[in-house]
């Protein structure tokens, strides 16, 4: 069994607040746009579910044509047949000539190994999550990748965000301008999890109902039945044990910013470095010393990522700098609108061209199906003779209720 780590949370309300608050505000513009709603309708579109939402009746035809995953398909191999690799640039600003092909031998193994970790098969293999991304892109408007250095394994990760997860700035229009505020990215994750990696001890906010909608537990009725409580129990979501709930999710939010959260934030930090000639070269006391000064410099020069957990109150369980040059995130638009983050689906493009073409195609349908079989009517108070039977027909006769009915 893996070792735990130990915690290493330190009390800051203000700046759990700030955090909270961020993104709960995030969260309200998005749904204030009905984005989410949105994305669904166009997933529904891909998988050719175009009459989800529209009443129809059940006796008629609903026919569709799938226009949207027609767009996409199309266009996926030729977009996506040959997935970038990694490029070493030499910059020889200070070699020699004779220092040139040593240079050059190394960039070729520096080159061939990161095309390595970057096409490894196991499960980071670019032209997938390329493609993962494209269709992504296409139908909801905006792809989104997050791309990190695994450490212990030495291997990028590089794997599509969830648009739902990655909530943005609202009043920023890219990643690149969330380097200056903030962006949350938002994972549910066990309190098993959470003791592992952060060693804090904390209980489930909630569980995954069988809809795949997320149900705290502050909402649940403390009497329950027997029955809902053993099956809610067998499923995993709520221990029989008394008072345990740690077999459901918490809400866990990583906090991308620049550095300076509070008014009271530190941005510069102290530290000692060589003190330096003229010529570069450092100086040397008459100990045989080497002569140390303090100097200042940026506390976050990239950035910083700060993690809580929405129900461990007040805690900051993880405050580091951001050690990639740009936060670990990257983004392609589709259709973009200045000062939107988010871009326009093909989706939106096509859908009242397919819908008219939908409806055409099940009235057709319908119009074939209703005079090929013709039904038969027998009018009460008529001479009684019934309308000739066609061969195969498997219509009814039907019975209106009096002359005036046809």
């Amino acid at each position: 069994m893996a070792e735990t780590t130990t915690n290493k949370s330190v009390d800051n309300p203000e700046l759990f607040n700030q955090i909270i608050n961020d993104y709960r505000e995030d969260r309200r513009t998005l749904f204030a746009r009905d984005l989410p709603k949105m994305w669904e309708r166009y997933e529904d579109h891909y998988r050719n579910d175009y009459w989800k939402d529209i009443d129809r009746d059940e006796h008629l035809s609903s026919m569709s044509s799938n226009g949207l995953f027609e767009v996409v398909e199309s266009q996926l191999p030729v977009i996506t047949a040959r997935a970038p690799k990694p490029d070493v640039v030499l910059e020889p600003i200070a070699l020699e000539e004779s220092q040139m092909e040593e240079a050059n031998r190394y960039k070729g193994q520096v080159q061939r190994e990161l095309i390595k970790i970057w096409s490894d098969d196991d499960g980071n293999d670019m032209q997938e999550v390329i493609q993962k991304g494209f269709r992504e892109h296409n139908i909801k408007g905006k792809s989104l990748y997050h791309s990190e250095y695994d450490f212990k394994d030495y291997k990028i990760i590089t794997e599509v965000a969830d648009i739902y997860s990655l909530t943005p700035d609202r009043h920023k229009d890219s990643i690149e301008a969330c380097q200056k505020s903030h962006l949350t990215y938002a994972t549910y994750r066990t309190p098993a999890w959470l003791k592992q990696k952060y060693g804090i001890d904390v209980e489930a906010e909630g569980y995954f109902n069988d809809d795949g909608e997320f149900e705290y537990h502050s909402n649940q009725s403390i009497m329950r039945t027997a029955a809902s409580f053993a099956i809610n129990a067998i499923k995993g979501f709520i221990s029989t044990e008394d008072g345990d709930k740690k077999r459901g999710y918490c809400l866990m939010l990583k906090y991308y910013c620049s550095g300076v959260v509070l008014i009271d934030d530190e941005s510069t930090e102290k530290y000692n470095d060589n003190k330096y000639n003229d010529d570069g070269t450092k100086m040397i006391g008459d100990d045989g010393k080497e002569i140390m000064e303090e100097s200042t410099r940026d506390k976050y020069p990239f950035g910083r990522v700060i993690v809580v957990v929405r129900n461990y109150k007040d805690k900051i369980i993880s405050d580091k700098k951001n050690i990639y040059p740009r936060f670990p995130f990257f983004e392609t638009t589709n259709y973009g609108r200045a000062g939107d983050f988010y871009g326009t689906s093909e989706g939106l493009n096509i859908e009242d061209h397919t819908a008219a073409t939908n409806l055409l195609m099940s009235n057709v349908t319908d119009n074939l199906r209703f005079t090929g079989n013709p039904q038969r009517f027998e009018v009460e108070g008529g001479n009684g003779e019934d309308m000739p039977v066609i061969p195969g027909s498997t219509v009814k006769t039907v019975i209106p209720g009096g002359v005036g009915y046809l």
